[in-house]
């Protein structure tokens, strides 16, 4: 297979991080070729990525709340999901944008028209879901299923390298948005959102800072937005015995891909490490002497 059709099958690997998985591939093939993608596709970039972030968050949040048999949360989850979803597909033409991220790019520039609209509808569901989150509070029988339950400690969490939201859960502010800065990151000011206490709510209460985070770098990167094309040509050939890395931030954690070149330069090896695969490991540890109810609270706080 040539590399374009790795990219098609990096999207593939987990259907709900097409952006990341797609643009982890992209970056470690233009790493390898000397290749700068132009300003505005770096910022394009960003955008699609929070996009899928912020979806995802807002399933998992309200998946939490309604195995708690907190229904109103649940419901709402999925409804501001599907409304960024929809957003998704109007402007790139898939609900998960499959086919956005290409090798020297993004295949799909947002016009004027559409940014402002973007704009304005996550204004709205942020609107929205901080209302959502308010009357989530206010549930006692909410707090008492999710905090002191399934707590992951931070030696076993440093022990099997687990990344991303469990990580930040407890107080590490790890995250490949800012310990590499690609894309546009490096030109975005937001905060890692972390909590320290490493239990179910903690893991909740990250995804939910970070869809705030999430819309506040969507819209300052609207806003900053650069003139110019959002591609450049990639060249056909890759070097023979050659290396590259690509890593990004997921919504899970940090994905990264490796590929080498053999001797001819064609594409002998992609090494994908994608977050689930260290997180799983400790997740045995999590749901440990919990009862058999808080193993969905659990698994969907990893996911």
């Amino acid at each position: 297979l040539d590399k374009e059709k790795h990219l098609q099958l990096a999207e593939h690997i987990s259907g709900d991080s097409t952006v990341s998985h797609a643009l982890a591939y992209a970056q470690a093939i233009e790493s390898m070729q000397g290749l700068t993608v132009t300003d505005r596709a770096k910022y394009l970039r960003v955008i699609y990525a929070e996009m899928e972030r912020v979806a995802n968050h807002l399933n998992d949040i309200g998946f939490i709340m309604l195995d708690t048999a907190f229904a109103f949360g649940g419901a709402n989850g999925g409804r501001l999901r599907e409304m960024v979803m929809q957003l998704a597909e109007k402007l790139t033409g898939s609900r998960f944008m499959r086919k956005t991220v290409i090798i020297g790019g993004v295949s799909h520039d947002i016009s004027e028209e559409d940014l402002s609209n973007l704009s304005l509808q996550l204004k709205n569901i942020e609107v929205d879901f901080n209302e959502v989150i308010k009357i989530a509070e206010k549930s006692i029988t909410l707090a008492q299923r999710v905090e002191n339950t399934g707590k992951l400690k931070l030696q076993i969490a440093k022990d099997y390298g687990v990344v991303g939201v469990p990580l930040r859960a407890l107080g590490v502010a790890r995250d490949a948005r800012k310990d590499f800065a690609y894309a546009a990151y490096a030109k975005l000011n937001f905060s890692v959102a972390t909590r320290t206490e490493g239990d179910v709510s903690a893991r909740m209460w990250v995804k939910i800072y970070e869809v705030y985070t999430s819309i506040a770098l969507i819209r300052a990167a609207i806003e900053q937005l650069p003139k110019g094309p959002v591609s450049v040509a990639a060249t056909k050939e890759l070097a023979a015995n050659a290396c590259g890395v690509g890593i990004v931030e997921g919504w899970r954690g940090d994905i990264v891909y490796v590929v080498k070149t053999d001797t001819h330069g064609k594409v002998s090896r992609v090494k994908v490490r994608d977050p689930s695969f260290l997180n799983w490991q400790a997740f045995p540890h999590v749901v440990e002497g919990e009862m058999v109810p808080d193993f969905p609270l659990c698994n969907k706080s990893f996911n």
